[in-house]
């Protein structure tokens, strides 16, 4: 019996739970799925004894009452293969008897803000899925199936599926690919389905060609879709998108994230596909379409720039601010613009730190804007503003600045930044307002912009139509033709335009504060 649509989700949520499989079970150590989960909720640790956070209590919770909810009580975990420590993989199946037939979900891409998730999840697995290099998860997969074949006792069905959420979604369909090579576990009828992530490179489908055949044309995979991510590369059968209620969340995360999905009783509801959802799927089959050499130098550059960002955050703040490490560094900074701070004063030097490492965001925003969009952005920006705090605060202790000196310095500092990264909020819809404590807003300025921003509306929605159109029928090198051709308006007229925005969006802003500071 087929999972239903409900039961696909609540199979994907289990493969990030850390649930464990006991070869002998007693009264403390069951392999029932509520069992376990009842157990971290009431002692508020997982089974290695790390202390759970109020958010993954929340999470376990919502899991209970989902299975409580479709009658699941008595699911068993039969195999885990955790190989999610720290210098492994990040990869983590669990293989589920539901009562009626086994069911294997593989975890996703976890939080991107620690390392080894960034390293493993993020670098390793989804980026390198462009390249015509096997994954390390994948390889995992592989394992996986193999102890499958060997080791466990799977005799009581005759049907074993496959789910995953985002990167566990890539893992899933890759293990029905890969399952005829295991004669046990090819003899049963296999299905494996993509909720929400990237699909394959082209080198992949090419080798697999034969069996992704087979599988598409007998209805063996599904590829569910509803935010960019699981837009990324190629399909090995045809997107389905579903409708949410998170597109408007303004976060990448939040609309990625399966709790956003709407069901008719058990069953998915059909959506339809956003335009920057496509676009990504234009991107990203054109990076695909790059030489060998130039698209893996693409990848490790990104992949190293997301490391080295998480790498410097960490090692420079923690939960209680700044680290001994991150003392030493901005203390060195002190020595270094000390001169500069009796020359031209602290609010020049701290504007000018500002505005260098303002740059350098931007620059590494702007680099991996088209594959790993705010992930990075995010991460950055958090750690230039812990920056630039820490810094001012030790500036301020050594020359003794007030406190209302020093929160006006990082004030200006940490509103440079947000402009700096303005325009990636603008193309992902994040409306992150910066506001400012003075008032340059009149109902004669507001007016005129209002006439010039309907005038910039409408050219817009000329080129967003001539854009769709390019992209879907001539593909995205034909999109860069046009523009080499001058079928777009002039950079000086799209300068405006975006001037015209700006100013608009400062005057809101500014607005917006002095009404906050009054309430």
């Amino acid at each position: 019996m087929a999972l239903t649509d409900y039961e696909k989700k609540i199979v994907t949520d289990i493969a990030y739970q850390d649930l464990v499989y006991f070869k002998k079970e007693t009264a403390e150590e069951s392999n029932n799925v509520m069992d376990q989960i009842n157990l971290m909720i009431s002692e508020g640790k997982n089974f290695k004894g790390e202390t759970l956070s109020d958010e993954k209590i929340e999470e376990l919770t919502r899991v209970k009452n989902r299975l409580t909810e479709i009658g699941a009580e008595d699911w068993k975990v039969s195999y885990v293969q955790n190989h999610n420590e720290p210098e492994q993989s990040g990869f983590y199946g669990v293989l589920i008897d539901t009562g009626e037939e086994y069911t294997a979900g593989f975890r996703g891409s976890e939080n991107p803000g620690e390392l080894g998730n960034a390293k493993n999840d993020w670098y390793e697995a989804d980026l390198k899925l462009v390249t015509d290099i096997q994954t390390k998860q994948q390889q995992q997969v592989e394992v996986f199936l193999s102890n499958l074949n060997e080791k466990v006792n799977l005799d009581k069905y005759g049907e074993l599926e496959f789910a995953g959420h985002s990167l566990g979604g890539n893992l899933a369909v890759h293990a029905a690919i890969m399952a005829e090579q295991y004669e046990k576990i090819n003899n049963f009828n296999i299905a494996g389905y993509n909720l929400d992530g990237p699909g394959y490179s082209s080198d992949y489908i090419a080798k697999h060609q034969e069996r992704i055949q087979y599988l598409a044309e007998n209805g063996k995979v599904e590829h569910y879709q509803w935010s960019i991510v699981g837009a990324i590369l190629i399909p090995i059968v045809e997107r389905q998108t579903l409708k949410t209620e998170g597109k408007d969340s303004g976060s990448l995360i939040a609309e990625h994230s399966t709790d956003t999905l709407d069901f008719n009783g058990d069953q998915f509801v059909i959506g339809k596909q956003e335009q920057k959802e496509s676009i990504m799927a234009s991107v990203t089959s054109f990076v695909d379409k790059l030489p060998t050499v130039s698209k893996n130098l693409l990848i490790d550059t990104l992949g190293g720039m997301l490391v080295a960002a998480i790498w410097t955050k960490e090692k420079i703040f923690n939960d209680q601010g700044l680290t001994n490490f991150g003392k030493g560094l901005i203390a060195g900074a002190i020595v270094i613009v000390g001169g500069a701070l009796l020359v031209a004063g602290p609010a020049a030097v701290l504007a000018a730190v500002g505005t260098i490492i303002a740059g350098v965001v931007q620059i590494a925003i702007r680099a991996a804007i088209a594959f790993i969009g705010v992930v990075l952005v995010e991460t950055i920006a958090e750690f230039t503003i812990n920056m630039i705090k820490g810094i001012a605060n030790q500036i301020g202790e050594a020359v003794q600045w007030t406190g209302k000196q020093i929160a006006s310095v990082i004030d200006s500092a940490i509103d440079f930044i947000n402009k700096a990264g303005g325009f990636l909020q603008n193309l992902f819809g994040i409306t992150k307002a910066v506001a400012t404590p003075y008032i340059q807003l009149d109902t004669n300025s507001l007016r005129n912009y209002a006439n010039r921003l309907s005038k910039v509306k409408s050219r817009l929605a000329e080129l967003d139509s001539d854009m769709t159109s390019l992209i879907f029928s001539e593909s995205l090198p034909a999109v860069i033709s046009a523009i080499k051709a001058n079928n777009f308006p002039s950079q000086r007229k799209v300068q405006q335009c975006i001037n015209y925005l700006d100013g608009t969006a400062d005057a809101f802003e500014k607005a917006e504060k002095n009404i906050l500071s009054r309430v």
